[in-house]
């Protein structure tokens, strides 16, 4: 079974890399375009989590979305599959 890549990288990498440079994911998500479904929610979810921490950074909720996504970050380096909670179900809105 052939490694899953994103831009030439292994999926763990990259997606781990999304999670926590969240403007990376959306270079991801325009470059890539071969990637699954799962895939793209993944990016879409990096997205969604990067963008909430940015905007609601300035009170205590947007420090807690940055640790969490940094947590999420984590286990997809070590291959996890997880899926963030909410915002993996908000970003199937947005993948078809």
């Amino acid at each position: 079974m052939e490694e899953k890549k994103i831009m030439g990288m292994p999926a763990n990498v990259a997606l781990g890399l999304s999670y926590l440079v969240w403007p990376f994911a959306i270079v991801c998500l325009c470059v890539d375009k071969e990637a699954d479904r799962e895939t793209k929610l993944d990016l879409v979810a990096a997205i969604i989590l990067g963008a909430a921490a940015t905007v609601l950074s300035f009170i205590c909720i947007g420090t807690v979305i940055w640790v969490y996504a940094v947590v999420i970050a984590i286990m997809k380096f070590m291959g996890k599959d997880i899926k963030p909670i909410l915002a993996y179900d908000l970003a199937g809105k947005f993948v078809n």
